[in-house]
């Protein structure tokens, strides 16, 4: 399943690829995947629109349009993007195709159909329906004692718990606390001042480390908008 680190990645791959080119058709090729939105009113709001930016918290990413309207993209366990010519093979698990005037499209993958494309006036609103915590990136060491002095279980059911920190995953959680040594099933409880912070201190490092600018999202991001600029000339 996507988890922080991979939806910067789907968010710099964006950033580099999809901006600022007019969408002139959106193919909706699985509507299991639309959340609030049908269809049709999500092509006709898209259409001779341009995606201006993006932005993310914890598991989501939200795109801006520059009608003031966020396309919202969730990954559910298999979905990613992928920006081609639209001469090319639509990958075989496209669930959305975003077609722009350059003839180049951008394809919502989904294998498993558990991802949710939707579309959202306020970003802030729909995070705090959704009561979601602070980002995994942005949550401050005060913060992060705080959740774990207020709740109890196991530790990394709480780092799991969307509700609290967005992002984590059963996989960062699990490499998070192997860096910190603390076995997953430790209770809340149990855990001193500085072992709470010593676990702070690993999950800021993990992920810091996994999407800073010469990790591979990066890379990812830079090879795609070099590409792009090869493909104009």
């Amino acid at each position: 399943m996507p988890e922080l680190p991979d939806v910067e990645t789907f968010k710099r791959y964006l950033d580099a690829t999809s901006l600022h080119q007019p969408i002139s058709d959106v193919d909706v090729r699985s509507a299991y995947v639309l959340k609030g939105v049908s269809a049709r009113e999500l092509a006709r709001r898209l259409k001779e629109r341009c995606f201006e930016s993006s932005r993310r918290h914890g598991k989501h990413l939200f795109v801006r349009t520059d009608g003031d309207l966020w396309l919202r993209l969730h990954f559910g366990m298999t979905g990613s993007l992928k920006y081609f010519k639209r001469e090319q093979r639509t990958p075989k698990h496209t669930r959305v195709l975003f077609v722009f005037a350059n003839a180049r499209c951008l394809a919502f993958e989904d294998q498993r159909k558990f991802g949710e494309v939707g579309l959202l006036k306020d970003v802030d609103e729909f995070l705090k329906k959704r009561v979601l915590g602070s980002d995994a990136l942005d949550i401050s060491l005060p913060q992060f004692r705080e959740i774990f002095r207020k709740h109890r279980g196991a530790v990394k059911t709480i780092l799991l718990n969307q509700k609290l920190i967005a992002g984590i995953g059963n996989i960062y959680a699990d490499e998070i606390l192997f860096r910190a040594r603390i076995h997953p099933a430790t209770q809340v409880s149990a855990l001193k001042e500085k072992t709470i912070a010593k676990l702070f201190r690993a999950a800021r490092d993990k992920l810091i480390w996994i999407v800073c600018p010469n990790h591979g999202c990066c890379r990812i991001a830079v090879k795609a908008a070099n590409a792009r600029g090869a493909d104009a000339n």
